[in-house]
């Protein structure tokens, strides 16, 4: 049976209560908590829709499920394997330059692969892509320890955790539902919404991180 105080966390009052000392620690981030995690719904939402448009759009402009599959393989292989690579750069040359390479390379690496048919580029550019992903994300949790208070730590990545999935999720839902909506309203091929929205996804980072990045 359970004790009354466990009884009493779990109750409607319990988790209301609960529920309202989370928001009330959220009132309190600093700015750059704020801008931490503005920055992360952003820049997870974006490689959310960047994926699913991008590997439809190789299939409509003639590269096989096998191809795609083998992009997607080699990007598996290397997130774990330039993690700690990329964390020892972030050492060396510091949180904030490893988030304008990480994020600045980064796009412009998407804007070369929505404007390439070569497999080998295409081949090369998961690589490179998670290294530079490693770079971004294993400097941003260390940058906002460094830049946050230690009371609102445990609230401040908590909420990032959360929103980091809400927002891959959401971008991976709108790329799959915007080609549809370009092609209801425009009335043109499925090859080219495709990629304008590539070209709309790569050109966001470049401008999104330096106006929205936690930085003092």
């Amino acid at each position: 049976m359970s004790s009354g105080t466990d009884t009493l966390e779990t109750s409607p009052s319990g988790i209301r209560g609960f529920a309202q000392e989370y928001v009330a620690k959220t009132r309190e981030f600093s700015r750059n908590a704020n801008l931490y995690i503005i920055h992360v719904m952003g820049m997870d939402m974006i490689p959310g829709s960047f994926n699913v448009l991008f590997n439809l759009y190789l299939l409509a402009i003639g590269f096989d499920v096998k191809f795609i599959g083998l992009r997607l393989m080699i990007q598996a292989i290397s997130r774990p394997a330039t993690a700690v690579p990329a964390g020892l750069v972030s050492d060396r040359i510091g949180r904030k330059a490893s988030f304008v390479l990480g994020d600045g390379v980064g796009a412009i690496l998407a804007l070369v692969m929505i404007h390439t048919r070569s497999e080998a580029i295409l081949l090369v550019a998961p690589a490179l892509g998670s290294f530079l992903g490693n770079l971004h994300h294993t400097s941003e949790g260390a940058f906002m320890m460094e830049n946050s208070k230690p009371s609102e730590r445990v609230h401040l990545f908590s909420l990032a955790s959360s929103v980091r999935t809400f927002s891959a999720m959401s971008g991976a839902l709108m790329a799959g539902i915007m080609p549809l909506m370009f092609i209801d309203s425009i009335g043109v091929g499925r090859r080219l919404p495709i990629r304008d929205l590539r070209r709309s996804g790569a050109v966001v980072p470049i401008a999104y991180p330096r106006s929205h990045a936690p930085v003092r």
